[in-house]
């Protein structure tokens, strides 16, 4: 591939023992060749099969949170999406919030202004196939302690903007 055309083509990462780099025009088929055996076809790598059906533990996942934390008086984006904004409208509290969970044993990151428009913070939840009820509720548990604590549960937006602002 020609510098001109992809110029990241001639970067180089090397130390004692490793060469990164890409890989050259004639050792690409060789590596393509490589590739098809990496595994028996009958033994599967990973932990869940790969695939773009939707499954039904995810599905049955987000439901129960999405249900457990609007019923908690979360205010959160509707949807059935596994990825699931707790809407905080405002990046310190979205900070603090995080900060608080991860103490309660949950990693969560907030997002807010440049990630989202101004105004518009959130803590991001991403749902799994591969939770267990109980991780699931763990984390509600949390989310619902702290969120008592900067009582905000069962606000809606303009309170939680006229308590911390945007």
């Amino acid at each position: 591939m020609p510098d001109s055309v992809w110029p990241l083509h001639v970067l180089r990462v090397v130390t004692p023992r490793l060469e990164l780099r890409s890989p050259r025009e004639a050792e690409i088929e060789a590596l393509a060749r490589l590739s098809v055996d990496i595994h028996d076809p009958a033994t599967m790598p990973f932990r869940t099969p790969w695939s773009d059906v939707p499954s039904p533990a995810l599905e049955r996942n987000t439901m129960h949170f999405r249900k457990a934390m609007t019923e908690a008086g979360f205010d959160i984006r509707p949807g059935v999406h596994p990825i699931v904004p707790i809407m905080l409208y405002n990046a310190k509290l979205a900070q603090d919030f995080a900060r608080d969970m991860y103490a309660e044993g949950i990693y969560v990151i907030g997002f807010f202004f440049p990630v989202v428009p101004q105004g518009q913070a959130r803590i991001r939840v991403q749902i799994s196939a591969d939770h267990e009820r109980e991780h699931l509720d763990k984390a509600i548990g949390a989310f619902t302690r702290v969120g008592g604590r900067y009582n905000i549960l069962g606000k809606k937006k303009e309170e939680i903007i006229a308590m911390y602002g945007t």
